[in-house]
């Protein structure tokens, strides 16, 4: 864990506070799962300072003490021009690899999960899937997030315009898992780095396949009456 106590403490704070304005509008729901594809333009980050960068995952527990049991996993990893190096850092309960796939699940004994590795200074481009799987909703959002590291001392996150200013990616977890909890987000320190997130197809065709499940159901009562 790359983090101090006190960093972490902030990190999360800052993290939960972001995640709590990206939640506002979401609905209740429970047993949820949904997919999206990323995309992340890190060209700008071949001639920045204090290379090698890290892709940065972290999912942190809300109100509920990590009980919720909820879980992200992401695979289907495409680096453009370049490639994930080093070995894998991770903190909490993280299993998997870039290569392989990986799951970061809460639970209370791992309140706070991470997982970050570094990649090449030729690539241009990371793509991704994610996963999310909502089992229990807490107190305060449950939070997926998505950040760049660099080499200084503590592999602090780039700064980005985000509300807790340094994620590239926010994913609130407490209610209707969908599109509207995921916000994306750009760099300001270096600038150029960019993140965009989009359904993932087949989700998107399940989606459309319940709503006219459910418009044929409610077709046929109103045929009944």
């Amino acid at each position: 864990m790359h983090y101090s106590n006190s960093k972490s403490s902030l990190r999360i704070a800052a993290l939960t506070l972001g995640l709590a304005t990206v939640a506002l509008f979401t609905t209740n729901s429970r047993a949820a799962n949904y997919t999206y594809h990323v995309d992340m333009n890190v060209g700008a980050l071949s001639t920045a300072p204090n290379a090698p960068f890290f892709l940065d995952f972290q999912l942190n527990a809300g109100g509920n003490n990590g009980a919720s049991g909820n879980s992200v996993t992401l695979n289907n990893f495409v680096f453009t021009g370049g490639a994930a190096t080093g070995s894998a850092n991770t903190s909490g309960n993280v299993s998997g690899s870039l290569g392989a796939g990986l799951t970061l699940t809460l639970n209370t004994n791992n309140p706070f999960n991470e997982f970050y590795q570094s990649f090449s200074t030729s690539t241009t481009d990371i793509q991704f899937d994610v996963s999310s799987t909502q089992f229990g909703a807490g107190i305060s959002p449950d939070g997926f997030a998505v950040a760049i590291l660099d080499s200084e001392a503590n592999n602090p996150q780039i700064a980005t315009n985000a509300p807790d200013t340094v994620s590239l990616l926010m994913e609130s977890i407490n209610g209707s898992v969908s599109m509207a909890n995921v916000a994306t987000y750009s760099s300001t320190n270096p600038t150029g780095v960019t993140a965009s997130a989009v359904p993932e197809p087949s989700t998107t065709a399940l989606m459309l396949l319940g709503g006219c499940g459910g418009l044929v159901a409610l077709i046929r009562r109103r045929n009944r009456s």
